[in-house]
């Protein structure tokens, strides 16, 4: 599901969590590579 950033922002606030937490189990090396594709 998605959400938004502001959304994202308030459950983090509320959890006192980073927002980095929702991300922690993504490699970011897939990001990078996907980001390459984009761009060419």
């Amino acid at each position: 599901n998605r959400v938004s950033a502001k959304c994202l922002l308030e459950i983090a606030t509320k959890l006192q969590v980073p927002i980095s937490f929702f991300y922690a189990d993504i490699v970011t090396k897939d990001i990078v590579t996907k980001d390459h594709h984009a761009l060419n």
